[in-house]
This record gives C-alpha cells, structure tokens and sequence, in this order.
C-alpha cells in the first residue's frame, strides 16, 4: 500500500500534518491464500497517522524599527512575532 504523490504539499488533496485531521481511518480486507476462492478474508479498520516533516517556512510581520549608531540596544526593545504552522505556536 502507497500514498499517491501529492504535487503541492500543504494543499487539498495531499496530507498535510498541519491540517486536521490528523489520523485517518482506513478500511481494509486482508485474505490469506492470495484472496483466492478458497481463501480467509478478516475486515480490519486501520488508523493512519500523519506525522510532521518542517515544510512550513515561519512568517514573520512586517517591522521597520531604527537604531541610532552609538547605541547596543533598541529602546524600547525590538520585539519580533513570529508564527510557526507547524506546530501552532507563535514565538
């Protein structure tokens, strides 16, 4: 069993850990005997769980702040926000 290749990861219909679901369910038929007439068959419900690979780059907001040459540090501080897709988190 494969996944398809996905030609943008990130967009419908790839898998994409950032997007729920997810865990996917997955209905299978496993048979013995090469699922020949005289074969078994056993439904089985499997749960395929998508883990993360770093494919979102973090976005960052636009900032434009100045320092005067003299000095070592921004008054008041430069704080930056920046957002990972990846885990939800903002930095």
């Amino acid at each position: 069993m494969t996944v398809a290749q996905c030609a943008t990861y990130g967009e419908y219909p790839c898998l994409d850990y950032d997007i729920l679901p997810r865990t996917y369910p997955l209905s299978v038929v496993v048979t013995d005997d090469r699922g020949g007439l005289q074969g078994k068959k056993t439904p089985v419900d499997l749960y395929v769980r998508v883990t993360d690979v770093n494919d979102n780059p973090p976005t960052v907001g636009n900032y434009r702040r100045s320092i005067f040459e003299d000095k070592r540090e921004f008054d008041p501080p430069l704080r930056v926000q920046v957002t990972l897709l990846e885990s939800f988190a903002k930095l």
